[in-house]
């Protein structure tokens, strides 16, 4: 069972402002000293529920994150201090503030009239932080020396463009979402040629946020499967090949003319796949 190092007291409302609490604080050289791979620690902050108001959100939600004080050869110091989730979780989410000799790292809630807790999963040296045990909520709306987290992962969601593309769409009577972990790419488009111009092999139906690509490859293949009729004719199906890079996303197969689609033929590709970010 993992020891409980930090607690607030019961969260104020947040509707209004910003609250926040402190849980601990770190020096950045301790007694006198620099002990330079010493200084990192990996904790999480979780709400339960056990108490809950009219008009509120119930439920156990939890964060983990890595705090750092790293120093530089040049002398001076610098902080990280790193979202390691994916999710969100409510508005449970750490801040810090940079005193000089020490940073002071602060959590919002999620929880209405519920405290928010502090565990330590590891640290090398759990002395050289001090943990802050019924600290009060802070309005730190005006307060401009607060850092958030940084996200390991800033984007979860992707959205396409379709800039400088003029004869593609999302297809609105399909569901269309795309996100991203940091693990994986999940995939899920509906793309409806427009029919009001012309489209030639070798042009991106689209554009999506290109982050990594698969084993460092600079091309990401897969596979998807259209809907094909061209004009005056009957509606054909299959599959068709699926090319990313980091210009667009390219789509090509046997069964509709990829080098010569134009005005009143109709054609809508599908993609839902999902491709590993990592080896």
């Amino acid at each position: 069972m993992n020891k409980i190092y930090a607690k607030t007291k019961d969260q104020v409302n947040q509707n209004t402002s910003p609250y926040y609490a402190k849980i601990f604080t770190a020096y950045k050289t301790f007694y006198d000293t620099t002990l330079y791979h010493l200084n990192g620690m990996k904790f999480t902050v979780y709400q339960p529920c056990g108490y809950k108001m009219s008009g509120t959100d119930c439920g156990y939600i939890e964060k983990n994150y890595w705090f750092e004080i790293i120093k530089k050869d040049d002398g001076s110091f610098y902080v990280s201090l790193y979202d390691l989730d994916d999710k969100n979780a409510g508005n449970l989410e750490c801040a810090y503030i940079d005193n000089g000799n020490s940073v002071d790292v602060y959590v919002t809630g999620g929880r209405q009239g519920v405290p928010v807790y502090l565990t330590v999963q590891n640290t090398p040296l759990i002395s050289r932080f001090y943990f802050h045990n019924n600290s009060l909520w802070v309005d730190m709306s005006n307060n401009t020396k607060l850092v958030k987290a940084e996200k390991i992962v800033k984007n979860y969601t992707i959205t396409p463009n379709f800039n400088g593309i003029t004869q593609w769409q999302l297809d609105p009577d399909y569901f269309n979402d795309a996100y991203m972990t940091r693990e994986e790419v999940h995939l899920n488009f509906h793309i409806k040629y427009k029919s009001n111009t012309g489209w030639g092999n070798g042009s991106p139906i689209m554009k999506i946020p290109f982050y990594d690509s698969y084993e460092g490859k600079g091309v990401i293949k897969l596979s998807g499967t259209f809907e094909y009729k061209k004009k005056d004719g009957i509606m054909q199906t299959g599959v068709c090949k699926i090319k990313i890079n980091s210009n667009g996303v390219y789509v090509g197969g046997s069964g509709f003319s990829a080098t010569g689609l134009t005005a009143g033929d109709e054609l809508t590709i599908h993609i839902n796949s999902f491709y590993r970010r990592v080896k």
